[in-house]
């Protein structure tokens, strides 16, 4: 059974226009915080493998808005992880009010795995066991839409 990793936040001032709205780009940095809690939280031996020199390379990402978030909306990111590959993986995204569980975004990361040169190498078996955890049965139908729009990445 597939688990989704959730990360609970609050919009600060920080995060919004002058409207109060949040700013589009926030959601990709939550994206990233909730990518790198996920690792710290769920992968065995994560440290390790990072101060080793392993890197986790962003490839494309995107993001889908439904509704806005406003200043001090409680916010619920939750993250599940689809096509798995040797050396990479994609991180679903759904972001929704903490309150009343509507769903005001949806995003997608393709992330690969490189040593400090940045050259692609297979994903260590601690992120692959993680990524099984947390897979979809299938994929979602935005992603598969972002990737469609991104363009498709050599298979890695």
């Amino acid at each position: 059974m597939s688990h989704t990793f959730e990360h609970r936040t609050t919009i600060t001032l920080g995060d919004t226009d002058h409207t109060q709205a949040v700013y589009f780009a926030r959601l990709f940095d939550l994206q990233g915080v909730t990518r790198e809690l996920w690792v710290l939280g769920v992968v065995a031996n994560a440290e390790k493998h990072l101060k080793e020199g392993l890197v986790l390379v962003t490839r494309s990402a995107s993001c889908e808005y439904h509704r806005k978030l406003r200043l001090f909306d409680p916010v619920v990111c939750r993250m599940s992880v689809s096509n798995l590959r040797q050396a990479s993986a994609d991180l679903v995204f759904h972001f929704h009010h903490g309150v009343s569980g509507a769903l005001h975004a949806e995003g997608l990361q393709r992330i690969a795995f490189a040593d400090a040169s940045g050259r692609l190498r297979r994903m260590p078996d601690d992120f692959r066991a993680a990524g099984l955890a947390y897979s979809q049965p299938r994929e979602e139908p935005m992603a598969s839409a972002a990737l469609a729009l991104a363009g498709e990445f050599a298979r890695a």
